[in-house]
């Protein structure tokens, strides 16, 4: 799948989204455009949790984890804590260059939905 498989339903912005919000945005789409075969939602509970309520009303629906916060994930569970550290790990400091370089390098190609998502701090870390 390529960018030109994907059509924009709708931007609908706001300032905040709950996930009562999204539910309803989601069963608003599927009764203009008809149910959709899947929701490719990220780690976002407002949006998994939305695309959950249309799947139990839509047997038909299924919701889906991108790949890219999958692997994020998968990754943090075998680094562990590792992951918010800077510095102090000698190895992990050059996987992190690695991640960075293998961003620049493949987010404008057909190999982009393969870019790992990049490094965000919480607040008051």
């Amino acid at each position: 799948m390529t960018h030109a498989n994907v059509r924009v339903l709708a931007v609908d912005p706001d300032t905040a989204w709950k996930r009562e919000d999204m539910a309803r945005a989601y069963e608003e789409l599927a009764q203009r455009f008809g149910a959709p075969r899947a929701v490719l939602v990220d780690g976002a509970s407002e949006l998994r949790d939305g695309a959950e309520t249309l799947k139990s009303q839509r047997a038909d629906t299924i919701v889906l984890g991108d790949f890219k916060h999958k692997e994020a994930n998968v990754l943090k569970s075998v680094i562990g804590d590792r992951w918010s550290v800077v510095g102090g790990d000698e190895r992990f400091a050059e996987f992190q260059t690695q991640v960075g370089q293998t961003r620049s390098a493949i987010q404008q190609t057909e190999l982009a939905h393969l870019v790992p998502p990049g490094k965000r701090r919480k607040p008051g870390s």
